[in-house]
């Protein structure tokens, strides 16, 4: 009785080992559909950053084109800085760093917002 209980066991391993090889092979099919849904994405993603690459620039030309607005605006105030400054995004001492200026630079000023003022310098505004 325990031979046959132990052939049972022997039987049930052997089973399950089968069992887990087959399932591990039956997987391999999928790999080269998940491989190439990879390839799509990325894809997809490089696409994307590329779109996002091209939105950058014309938001750059925009703002070139506003730069240029306002340096032949009369209202635009030309000042020459002596110390050196930080443009900012927005009126933010925490904001995005756009460029920081040299002393001796000069820049229009043309608003002022939350005690900035707005500027722009070499094509760029904030």
């Amino acid at each position: 009785m325990k031979i046959n209980h132990l052939l049972s066991f022997k039987g049930i391993l052997l089973f399950i080992l089968l069992n887990n090889l087959y399932q591990g092979f039956a997987q391999q099919p999928e790999i080269p559909k998940l491989e190439s849904k990879k390839i799509e994405i990325q894809n997809m993603i490089n696409f994307l950053n590329d779109s996002i690459v091209k939105i950058d620039r014309e938001i750059k030309k925009l703002e070139m084109s506003e730069f240029n607005k306002v340096v032949y605006d009369t209202t635009a105030l030309k000042i020459n800085i002596t110390n050196g400054a930080k443009l900012r995004e927005k009126p933010d001492a925490f904001s995005d760093l756009i460029i920081e200026l040299n002393s001796d630079k000069t820049v229009y000023l043309y608003d002022f917002e939350n005690d900035y003022y707005k500027v722009c310098a070499d094509s760029f505004c904030g």
